[in-house]
Order: structure tokens, then sequence, then C-alpha cells
């Protein structure tokens, strides 16, 4: 059975909290270390939201949330998210940050083959040192990212605003049409890098445990 483990402190102890699901998101199932707490057992009423009083006083709470890739689950207590859960800032910046180093990876991958094996279509787009460097800043910048750093993720972002112009102009230069795939592609790799940039900025001006 699918399920997701998350960990959090109530009343000074260290406790975890587990959702459980069947399916599609079905027959989910909350549980406080090894007792049930609860279970929602449609999808609409996941999406609805759900929360469980404890005998602490404290509340449990699971919602099923639209996102642009698809659904995410929500888990927070008293109302803020728990660390580890999707919503959390914390885990923001963590996938942010691995998608700033896969850019990393990927132009110092794609600039070495091109200035090694020389292909002809990857140096009409202009594959080579440039993309050495672009990669090597995309490092640095999910580097400072890792320390919550709004320096690392504004380079982060401007260099992949400023990558993704050049590649445009790149086509219109060899009037070539931008291939469908690569738009959807960039539109999926600018989404955790936004969702990180707000979330280093929630953290900068509040504590961790906020929305």
């Amino acid at each position: 059975m699918p399920g997701r483990n998350h960990y959090a402190s109530i009343g000074g102890k260290q406790v975890k909290i587990r959702v459980e699901w069947r399916g599609f998101w079905s027959n989910a199932t909350v549980y406080l270390d090894d007792s049930v707490v609860g279970s929602v057992e449609k999808r609409k009423d996941l999406k609805l939201g759900k929360k469980w009083q404890l005998p602490s006083n404290d509340v449990i709470g699971v919602k099923l949330q639209s996102a642009f890739m698809g659904l995410e689950l929500q888990v927070t207590l008293n109302g803020k998210p728990i660390e580890g859960s999707v919503n959390h800032p914390l885990t923001r910046i963590k996938i942010g940050t691995g998608v700033v180093f896969f850019l990393a990876g990927l132009n110092l991958l794609g600039g070495l083959v091109a200035m090694i094996f020389q292909p002809a279509a990857m140096l009409s787009l202009g594959y080579g040192v440039y993309n050495l460097v672009i990669g090597s800043i995309y490092g640095f910048a999910a580097f400072l990212m890792r320390r919550r750093s709004i320096v690392g993720i504004s380079i982060a972002i401007a260099l992949f605003l400023g990558d993704t112009v050049m590649a445009f102009l790149t086509h219109i230069r060899l009037a070539t049409n931008v291939p469908s795939s690569w738009i959807i592609v960039r539109m999926i790799l600018a989404v955790p890098i936004f969702q990180a940039a707000y979330a280093i900025a929630k953290l900068r001006t509040g504590p961790t445990d906020g929305k």
C-alpha cells in the first residue's frame, strides 16, 4: 500500500505521522505512530480536506491539493505544514535545488559531449563552452540554494529565464520550430524552481513551520 511518513514534535515528543492510501488516492488512513487517527474513504472527500483532534488538543490535517504536475498530498499539524510534507518550505527548497542541480549536470554533460565529439546537430544549436559556463553557474546557484540563499535562487531564476530566451532566439536564427515537448519540459522544470523561490522568501521572513 502506498504511504508516506512524516515526523513532528507533539508535546515535546517526536512522533511519526504516516498516511497510507489505496489506488488513486482512495481509502486514505492516517496513523500516529502505530495508532489509527482516522480515515478518508473517497478521493473527493480527501480533496476537501479532513482534520482530526488528538487527545493533546493538537490537530492533524490532510488534504489532496491540485498542482501543476498533478495532485499532491498536504499534511499539516495545527494548520501548519509538517516538515517532510510536499507543502513544507524545506521540501519545496529541496526539490527546487534538485532541479537546479539537474540543469547544472545536463548543461555540463551537453557541453562536454559537444566539445569532445563535436556532433553537427549540437554545434548548430550552440552547445559547447557556453553550456559549461551555464552548468557551472547553475551548480553554484544550487549550492547557495541549499543554504536558503536569496542570491542563489535569484541567480537560478535569472539563468533559467535567460537560457530559455537564448534557446528561442537560436531556433529563430536557424528558422526552426521550437519543439512543443521542449516547451512542456521547461514549464515543468520552472514550477519547482519558482516554488523554491517562494519558500526561501517565506523562510527569510518567518518560521520554518509556516505555510
